[in-house]
């Protein structure tokens, strides 16, 4: 061991507290008269931006939840272990880990705007845990415990990555290493900070050239798998809105035999069997997938419907808005008129009986305007808010009956579509039925007779249902109201959904509006309270209360 080694091992390893990242911030904060600034206004540590931690022995990562603007963070040439408590930092743009002990890269999932990672000489064995990095563009993991060219493909997911660095690995002795980057990292422009030529990476596809388009093509049919699995998924998020989620698409219809032990058994009948089921399948899902297209425009129209609301109550708010803008402008001109006048009849000091008799006679009749002023203003501004208030109780009502409308059109035909679904599961147990019994009678005779091989290889399941007549028929009923009861839950689900969504918004609406008008009133009594304390301040100064009469002085020392 040398000295710098054992001189390394000698100190008390630490953990980041508030303390360490002060001292940090200010060291590497402002200079001079800026810095002084700085240390005197106090650490904003929303602000911060960037941080380094580096030769400070730092073995566990701590106490940075506080920087949540930081965008660049260096914690090299320290003794971490494990990557943690860095998820505040969902900002973060350059992470450098650089010459520590750390064996497994993880706790990075929500650092999504990461472009710039290094882990430069640490103990990484696998390149893993990175998937939401998606907008890694510089990775640097060089001398760390790479064996596997696993890792190396585990980086074909990150489109946005350029440059590579895996130098000083053990992987990076293999034979042709530099080619397999070349070939199997399209996206890289540099390996070891090294631009990588077109020349080299063409030659490099054409050398590994089989087993490369191999993978390509593998990941290009999962890519689609994917792809297609997504949109699905869309589309039910968007079904889910409309009602009629896992409908289509024979989810609803697999749905119905997912459980069902028994039917699935008799469906094992062979030509017995066939024919009608595949028949009942193809009929079923035109009527689902109706009935998913029923639910999509329905949603569509109820949409419409609302935005059409949405435009009009809007569009009288912000008339009202304006009308409101304007009544209290004009209110403020005629408040600050009075109130110049006002301050000059203060002003006056001629104290003659004549005079302050004037002077008294135009305050009170300057209080007597404003007064009327306030309750004028108070009257309009309140009027055109509860007309408002009348005008949307009546619109709202008028969306309540369309909403309503539509729902009901909604329910009427879901209803009749599942009554067509019913219908066919009938149809279905009715073959189903007929098909069982007679399968179940050659079935007895070839047991009696010891004759039809056609039998001898039929499930478990199904001679279990062929043991006895009325286990057969058991069975089948069970499995009957089964269906039907599935049928009837989806049906009460998509009705009990539709009209528990219309009853919702009925009430968010009303109570959103009696809310909206409570408060505008509030604002308005407000708003004049204000002013006429404005006014009461002024004439409370003892040259006002002077000049006024003996009842108005109490009233306004109340």
């Amino acid at each position: 061991m040398d000295t710098e080694t054992a001189c390394l091992d000698l100190r008390e390893p630490g953990v980041i507290d508030e303390k360490m990242v002060n001292n940090a911030i200010i060291e590497q904060g402002p200079k001079g008269e800026e810095g002084r600034l700085f240390k005197q206004q106090g650490i904003v540590y929303e602000e911060v931006a960037q941080l380094r931690l580096e030769y400070l022995d730092i073995l566990k990562i701590d106490h940075l939840w506080m920087l949540t603007g930081l965008t660049k963070l260096q914690l090299c040439n320290n003794r971490i272990e494990k990557i943690e408590n860095l998820h505040f930092l969902v900002n973060l743009v350059e992470l450098d880990l650089s010459f520590n002990f750390i064996e497994t890269i993880e706790n990075l999932d929500s650092l999504n705007k990461l472009e710039i990672l290094t882990f430069f000489q640490n103990n990484i064995s696998e390149l893993k845990n990175l998937d939401t990095l998606t907008n890694l563009t510089i990775l640097s993991v060089g001398n760390n415990n790479i064996g596997d060219r696993n890792s190396v493909l585990y980086l074909r997911r990150f489109e946005n990555l350029k440059s590579l660095n895996l130098a000083g690995n053990p992987v990076s002795k293999g034979d042709n290493f530099v080619k397999f980057i070349m070939a199997y990292l399209p996206q890289l422009n540099y390996y070891e900070y090294r631009l990588i030529l077109y020349e080299e990476r063409e030659d490099a596809r054409e050398f590994f050239g089989n087993n490369l388009l191999k993978l390509e093509r593998e990941e290009s049919e999962t890519k689609a798998i994917f792809k297609k699995k997504k949109r699905e998924e869309e589309q039910e998020i968007l079904n889910s809105e409309a009602f009629v989620e896992y409908i289509g698409n024979n989810h609803f219809f697999k749905s119905l035999f997912e459980n069902d032990t028994d039917c699935q058994a008799l469906l094992q009948m062979g030509d017995f069997s066939s024919g009608f089921y595949e028949e009942y399948q193809k009929n079923f899902e035109e009527i689902a997938n109706e009935l998913v297209a029923l639910g999509l425009q329905q949603l569509e129209l109820r949409k419409e419907e609302i935005a059409r609301f949405e435009k009009h109550v809007g569009d009288a708010k912000r008339r009202l808005y304006e009308e409101s803008r304007k009544i209290i402008e004009n209110f403020i001109e005629q408040k600050n008129s009075i109130f110049e006048q006002l301050k000059e009849v203060l002003n006056n000091e001629d104290d003659e009986d004549d005079v302050a008799n004037e002077t008294s006679v135009s305050i009170q009749l300057l209080n007597e305007n404003f007064k009327d002023l306030c309750h004028k203003t108070w009257t309009v501004l309140m009027s055109k808010e509860l007309n408002l208030f009348e005008r949307t109780e009546d619109v709202n009502g008028t969306y309540e009956r369309s909403l309503t409308e539509l729902v009901n059109s909604f329910v009427e035909g879901s209803q009749s579509l599942f009554t067509q679904i019913r219908q066919l599961q009938n149809t279905f147990n009715e073959n189903l039925t007929d098909a069982a019994n007679k399968f179940f009678t050659n079935y007895t005779v070839a047991s009696a007779t010891k004759l039809g091989n056609e039998f001898k290889n039929i499930s478990d399941n199904l001679a279990y249902l062929l043991q006895d007549k009325e286990v057969l028929v058991n069975a089948l009923s069970a499995s009957h109201d089964y269906h039907l009861l599935l049928i009837d839950q989806r049906e009460d689900k998509l009705i009990t959904g539709v009209r528990t969504w219309l009853a919702n918004l009925l009430e968010n609406l009303v109570n959103s509006e009696i809310n909206r008008h409570r408060r505008s009133i509030m604002e308005i009594n407000h708003f004049l309270d204000i002013q006429k304390a404005e006014l009461h301040s002024l004439l409370m100064t003892p040259m006002g209360l002077n000049l006024l009469p003996k009842d108005i002085q109490d009233a306004l020392q109340m």
